[in-house]
């Protein structure tokens, strides 16, 4: 069986799709703490 592959894969997409959106994210509200403190949560939420 070679799903284990397949979420292996589907996984590292994931994670690069995440830290793609968390980089922009961080740009885009960088100014604003409130966005900032909510995006902070969700990723210790995700960890």
């Amino acid at each position: 069986m070679t799903n284990g592959l397949i979420t292996n894969d589907l996984a590292d997409l994931a994670i690069r799709a995440l830290a793609f959106s968390a980089l922009t994210v961080v740009t885009r509200a960088y100014s604003s703490e409130k966005q900032w403190f909510l995006f902070l949560t969700v990723v210790l939420a995700l960890i």
